[in-house]
C-alpha cells in the first residue's frame, strides 16, 4: 500500500501528508523485511519482528494523523446559480491607453467569481492553477504567521487546504442576466469588489465569494501587491512575498527610553499602514474602472466576456480587517459610485486621516456623544482638505456623502467588540442613536462567540481541536459562524438593493 501511494505521484501525495509521511518508513521497513527474509540467516527473525511492529506503529500513526488532520471542506454555496471563475490581471490605470504599459506595477491580480451559464463539473483550484505557486504561497504563509523555527518551515502542514473542493467551473461563460419585467430589459449582475486582510489573499475568502456569486453577484477578489499578502503572483510569473513596512526610528541604548521608542515605532508602523490603505483603496477604484471597460467593450479575460453583464452604476466594496479599512476608504473616496460597504471587522485605525475624520469624527453624527476621538494612534497628520495623489482628490465637502449616500454594514466579532477595537464603541454609539449611514439605517452588528480570523476560511479549514487550542476559533463551529456572517451580509445587500434604485 505504501509503495502504491508513492507511485501515485508527488503532485497530490504530499497534499495528503498524514498518509504520506508515515508511509515512507512503512515502505522502508517492509523492503528491509523482504531483504532479511530472503537471506540465509534465519536467526534474524527477532529483527523481522521489530520491523513488523514498527510498520504497524507507523500505520497506526497514519490513521491517527488522518483523524487529527482531515482534509476539511467548505459548505457548498446556498444560492440558485451555478458559478464560474477566472483569474485576471486588471490594469492599475485603466483610463490610460499607452500600449507600452506592460510592467508588473501596472496590473493588479484578481480572481473573479460570477453566475455561470454552464453546469459542467467544477474544476477550479482553491489556490493557484499551478501547484508550485500554491506550495510557495503556503510556505510563505506559515513562515510569516509562525516565524519561530522550526514552525516556520512547516508549510507542508497546510497542504490539505489544496484539496478543498471549489464548486465553480473554470472559464465558464457568464450567465445571461435575468430580465427586468418593469423596464422590459435585462438587469446586469451587481458587482462586489473585495479586499483581503493582512496575511490574506483572495483564496482564503473563497466561501464568501462563492456565496455571493451563487446569489447573483459578480465578485472581484483583489490580490494586493503591497506586501500585505504572503505571496502574490504577478503578470510575468514572478512573485512578491510579504514585507513589513520599513521603520526608520532607531533603537535606544538607554533602557529608560525603550518604552518611548517602542511607542514611536508603533506610531510609525500605523502611519505606514495608512499609506498602504490609501494605495489599496486606489486599487479598488481602479478595479471598478476596469470593470466599466469590460462591461462596455468586447474584451475577453481568460476566455470570458463580461460585456453588457455588469451593473457598474452601483458597486459594493467588501473587505475584512485590513480589507475592511480599505473598503471604507474606497467608499469615502468615491461615494458617487458606491451603493454600499460591507466591512467585516475593519482595522479603522489604519484608515487614512481623511477617512477617519469622515467616519469617526463627524460632528453632526457624533453630536451629543460623550465618546472621545482624537484621531487614533499618533493622531492626525494632515488637514481635512487634502489631495491624495493624481488618481483621487479628496475634499471635506465629501464628508456627508459617505453617511448620506452609502449604506454600510460593519460586522464585529465579540472578541473585537469586547476589546473596543476597530472603532466599535463610536460606530455602535452612532448606530444606536440612528446616526449611522443614510437615514441612520446602516448597521453595526456583533457576531457572538466568534473570533477575528473566522471571517475568512482559515478557521473553517483548520481542525476544530487545533483552532480551540490556539485560540483562533470561538465557541461555535467556524462553518456555522461563516454561515452567520454571510446570512447577515446577504440580508443587508438584498435590503439595500431592493430599497435603492440604480444611480
Amino acid at each position: 500500500a505504501a509503495l502504491f501511494l508513492l507511485l501515485v505521484g508527488t503532485r497530490t501525495l504530499w497534499d495528503r501528508w498524514p498518509i504520506a509521511f508515515p508511509s515512507i518508513p512503512v515502505l522502508f521497513f517492509q523492503l528491509l523485511r523482504l531483504y532479511l527474509f530472503s537471506g540465509a540467516e534465519k536467526r534474524r527473525y527477532h529483527v523481522l519482528n521489530l520491523l513488523r511492529i514498527g510498520s504497524n506503529l507507523f500505520a497506526a500513526l497514519s490513521v491517527i494523523l488522518c483523524i487529527l488532520f482531515p482534509p476539511l471542506q467548505l459548505k457548498p454555496p446556498t444560492g440558485p446559480y451555478a458559478i464560474g471563475a477566472v483569474d485576471v490581471f486588471l490594469p492599475r490605470y485603466p483610463k490610460k491607453q499607452e500600449e507600452s504599459t506592460t510592467s508588473n506595477s501596472d496590473f493588479i491580480a484578481a480572481r473573479i467569481f460570477y453566475p455561470a451559464s454552464s453546469t459542467a463539473q467544477a474544476n477550479t483550484p482553491y489556490f493557484y492553477r499551478k501547484p508550485s505557486y500554491s506550495n510557495q504561497f503556503l510556505n510563505a504563509l506559515v513562515k510569516n504567521v509562525m516565524p519561530i523555527f522550526p514552525l516556520n518551515r512547516c508549510g507542508w502542514i497546510l497542504r490539505t487546504w489544496k484539496l478543498v473542493h471549489v464548486p465553480a467551473e473554470w472559464g465558464a461563460q457568464v450567465m445571461h442576466p435575468p430580465s427586468n419585467p418593469t423596464a422590459n430589459t435585462n438587469q446586469p449582475w451587481p458587482v462586489v469588489i473585495h479586499s483581503h486582510g493582512l496575511f490574506g489573499s483572495p483564496h482564503i475568502y473563497t466561501h464568501q465569494a462563492l456565496t455571493l456569486a451563487s446569489h447573483g453577484s459578480v465578485v472581484v477578489m483583489l490580490h494586493h501587491p503591497d506586501g500585505s499578502s504572503p505571496m502574490v503572483v504577478q503578470q510575468d510569473g514572478s512573485t512578491v512575498e510579504y514585507s513589513a513596512p520599513i521603520i526608520t526610528t532607531s533603537k535606544s541604548k538607554n533602557d529608560d527610553q525603550n518604552k518611548t521608542v517602542q511607542q514611536e515605532k508603533y506610531i510609525e508602523l500605523v502611519r505606514a499602514r495608512r499609506l498602504q490603505t490609501h494605495e489599496r483603496a486606489v486599487e479598488m477604484i481602479a478595479a471598478f474602472e476596469s470593470l466599466k471597460i469590460l462591461h462596455e467593450e468586447s474584451i475577453l479575460v481568460g476566455g470570458v466576456s463580461f460585456q453588457g453583464k455588469l451593473n457598474v452604476s452601483n458597486v459594493v466594496f467588501l473587505g475584512h480587517s485590513f480589507g475592511g479599512a480599505t473598503a471604507l476608504t474606497a467608499a469615502a473616496y468615491r461615494p458617487d459610485i458606491t451603493l454600499a460597504v460591507v466591512a467585516h471587522e475593519p482595522a479603522t485605525d489604519w484608515m487614512p486621516d481623511y477617512v477617519r475624520r469622515v467616519l469617526l469624527m463627524n460632528d453632526t453624527r457624533r453630536k451629543g456623544s460623550s465618546l472621545p476621538y482624537t484621531g487614533g494612534t499618533g493622531g492626525f497628520t494632515t488637514h481635512a482638505d487634502i489631495k491624495q495623489n493624481d488618481h483621487t482628490t479628496i475634499h471635506s465637502t465629501h464628508a456627508e456623502l459617505l453617511h448620506n449616500d452609502v449604506h454600510m454594514l460593519v460586522l464585529f466579532s465579540d472578541q473585537w467588540a469586547k476589546l473596543g477595537w476597530g472603532g466599535f464603541p463610536i460606530l455602535k454609539c452612532m448606530h444606536d442613536r440612528a446616526q449611522f449611514g443614510p437615514d441612520g439605517k446602516s448597521r453595526v452588528e456583533v457576531v457572538h462567540q466568534m473570533k477575528h480570523q473566522e471571517f475568512s476560511d482559515t478557521c473553517a479549514l483548520t481542525p476544530l481541536w487545533l483552532g480551540r487550542i490556539t485560540g483562533a476559533t470561538g465557541e461555535r463551529n467556524p462553518l456555522d459562524t461563516l454561515d452567520d456572517v454571510m446570512h447577515r451580509t446577504l440580508d443587508f445587500l438584498s435590503t439595500v438593493r431592493t430599497n435603492k434604485k440604480s444611480r
